[in-house]
């Protein structure tokens, strides 16, 4: 894989996934260490641990940091982005059924259902 990516063909994006436990982000880390040493390489993780960002030392979240050379890194905080969203989203529903009091889910994605299609039959 790597001798493909030093070809310098252009960018390429390469995903390191698996279980929890199994060495993901020091996968990470020593891949993009290798590949910095092609070009610029940036390592970003979307743990909810935030290994990335106590493995490098990184200060904060959500910004990218040089970590030595060519390599940057960036540990995105998904928790505080899916708390976010799931905020903007409820305020949606909010202001679509302003009378909504109780957020029952297979109810409220038949409610939904129906008011698309009442919605399109009216066009």
């Amino acid at each position: 894989m790597v001798p493909a990516i030093s070809s310098g063909a252009g960018p390429h994006v390469v995903f390191v996934t698996g279980k929890g436990g199994v060495g993901k982000t020091t996968v990470s880390i020593l891949l993009g260490t290798l590949l910095s040493r092609v070009g610029e390489t940036l390592v970003i993780s979307l743990d909810q641990a935030k290994h990335l960002k106590e493995y490098l030392d990184l200060e904060d979240v959500n910004r990218v940091y040089n970590v030595r050379g060519g390599l940057y890194a960036m540990q995105f905080d998904t928790g505080r982005d899916i708390d976010r969203l799931s905020s903007e989203y409820m305020m949606l529903m909010k202001r679509i059924m302003p009378g909504l009091k109780v957020l029952n889910l297979d109810k409220t994605v038949e409610i939904v259902k129906t008011r698309r299609a009442l919605r399109r039959r009216c066009t």
